[in-house]
């Protein structure tokens, strides 16, 4: 048999979610994140919402603390985004997606 309270836990926990509106760009270009989708645990509402990258950027997310974001792809590198939501409980869940960066392509001739 299944444990079943364990089930029941993972049911009633939180749920972070991102959807982007792009996973790739060139430095510069701005990606909508949104975790608007994501649900509290039974019971209880989002109290609040976190963005943060990996690496740690400085001004590459605007709105960091609100259900969606921007971020604008950093020169020269890939990133991970991630959110993490707290509900009323105080339970958390956290998601992550990545962005990778490319060089804009140049014609020459």
């Amino acid at each position: 048999m299944l444990n079943a309270a364990n089930a029941v836990a993972v049911a009633q926990a939180p749920f972070a979610q991102i959807n982007a509106s792009s996973t790739s760009g060139v430095p510069g270009q701005s990606i909508y994140l949104d975790g608007s989708d994501s649900t509290a645990s039974v019971d209880n509402t989002i109290q609040s919402y976190q963005w943060s990258t990996n690496p740690a950027t400085s001004n590459q997310l605007t709105n960091n603390n609100q259900s969606s974001t921007t971020l604008v792809v950093p020169s020269f590198r890939s990133i991970d985004v991630i959110l993490t939501i707290t509900d009323t409980s105080g339970r958390t869940s956290t998601a992550t997606t990545h962005i990778s960066s490319a060089f804009a392509a140049t014609s020459s001739g």
